[in-house]
């Protein structure tokens, strides 16, 4: 996403529904690892 940015390849409409999506797809694994009880360091090997 950044790189396309930097690049000018992406119009900002685009971007933003990228980076909407980007947003739903962490806090959608944030609620995930809160009702499984998990911690960050947990997580970090999900990832």
């Amino acid at each position: 996403m950044i790189e396309k940015h930097n690049n000018y390849s992406i119009n900002l409409d685009v971007q933003f529904e990228e980076f909407l999506k980007l947003y739903q797809d962490l806090n959608e694994e944030r609620e995930g690892s809160a009702k499984e009880n998990m911690i960050e360091e947990e997580l970090a090997f999900m990832i």
